[in-house]
């Protein structure tokens, strides 16, 4: 399988989770999105170089590299405001994402229209090829 499908595949077992069922702490300033997404990535081996915490999300965005909408792929992180989610497809102009939501620390989808907000797309693909380099696989 390869590290893109096993971020979405992991993220998909979480919908309607809520943190305390993750084994995840709820960040006090309101930023427990980042540290579900850096969890996902964790998991499926990703992003090992990045430590959780209240600016996991900003860590992220500032790791990554901003891809244009059509060039989004499964597994990519969506950002917009303090907010970051996972990227399930991109199709049609809208955003399928699975979101990690402030407040109560529970897993939902989404779909959003990508003109109509502020966001921006950032690519996975350094994380996977940094983690095919680290094992010897080859880069899926």
């Amino acid at each position: 399988m390869s590290y893109r499908a096993q971020v979405v595949e992991t993220a998909e077992r979480t919908i309607g989770k809520g943190s305390g069922e993750l084994g995840l702490c709820v960040v006090l300033d309101g930023t427990w999105c980042g540290v579900y997404v850096l969890s996902v990535l964790h998991a499926c081996g990703l992003a090992r170089d990045i430590p959780h915490g209240p600016k996991s999300g900003q860590a992220l965005r500032e790791t990554l590299p901003r891809i244009e909408f059509a060039a989004a792929q499964p597994g990519d992180v969506v950002a917009w405001g303090k907010h970051v989610a996972i990227l399930r497809r991109y199709e049609s102009g809208e955003l399928h994402t699975i979101d990690g939501t402030e407040g109560p620390g529970s897993v939902y989808t989404a779909v959003r229209k990508a003109h109509r907000f502020n966001c921006n797309v950032y690519s996975i693909q350094p994380l996977i090829d940094a983690a095919a380099e680290w094992t010897g696989a080859e880069s899926l």
